[in-house]
This record gives C-alpha cells, sequence and structure tokens, in this order.
C-alpha cells in the first residue's frame, strides 16, 4: 500500500467517525428537544394543578364557613 493509499484510508476511517459522531449528536439534539417539550408540557400540568389546588381550597373553605353560618344559625 502507498502512501497515498494509506492516507486515503485514513481519511475515510476519519470520515467515517465523524459521520458516526455527527448521527449520535443528531439523536441528542433531538432527544434535547424532546425533553424541552416535556419539561414544557409539565409545567403546564404543573401550573394547571396548582391553580386546581387554590380553586379547590377556596371552594372548602366556603363551604366550611356557609355550614359553620348554618350551624351557628341553629
Amino acid at each position: 500500500m502507498t502512501d497515498l493509499q494509506a492516507l486515503a484510508a485514513e481519511v475515510r476511517l476519519a470520515r467515517q467517525g465523524l459521520d458516526r459522531r455527527y448521527g449520535r449528536a443528531q439523536q441528542v439534539a433531538l432527544a434535547g428537544n424532546a425533553a424541552k417539550a416535556e419539561v414544557a408540557r409539565l409545567t403546564e400540568l404543573r401550573d394547571t394543578c396548582a391553580q386546581t389546588a387554590a380553586l379547590l381550597g377556596r371552594i372548602g373553605e366556603e363551604a366550611q364557613e356557609s355550614a359553620r353560618a348554618m350551624y351557628e344559625a341553629l
């Protein structure tokens, strides 16, 4: 094998290695984007749950106050 052929083989191997790394980088990027979307979805769900809990807390307090008023009226 000549020096030129050896060099061409090294270049080919280096290119294959870069192609593999590029493919892995794309997979990581896709996974990162999916994770960002999931974080956004879960953040929205968390906010909705917090609002729901606050509303239910107010409803419970109002019901308790109403029951107390009814009891005192008796």
